[in-house]
């Protein structure tokens, strides 16, 4: 068996050209699928978006972390 995790902290996006940055806010979506044989595991991950009205066009970019624990 295993245990999925997913940071709890929000996630900051930045603008790629500049220092405007948007909060995003994740959680896992259940259920997480196995795919046949293959032992690939596919984790839905919902975000909910914080968004300014007045964010500057652009492109927004980040990392998270998620931790999957076998068991």
């Amino acid at each position: 068996g295993y245990d999925i995790s997913i940071q709890k902290e929000p996630v900051i996006l930045k603008r790629n050209n500049g220092p405007e940055t948007i909060k995003i806010n994740l959680s896992k979506e259940l259920p997480v699928a196995i795919e046949g044989k293959t032992d690939e595991v596919k984790i839905p991950v919902k975000a909910i978006l914080a968004s300014n009205l007045l964010n500057k066009e652009g492109n927004y970019s980040s990392s998270f972390k998620i931790t999957v624990n076998f068991n």
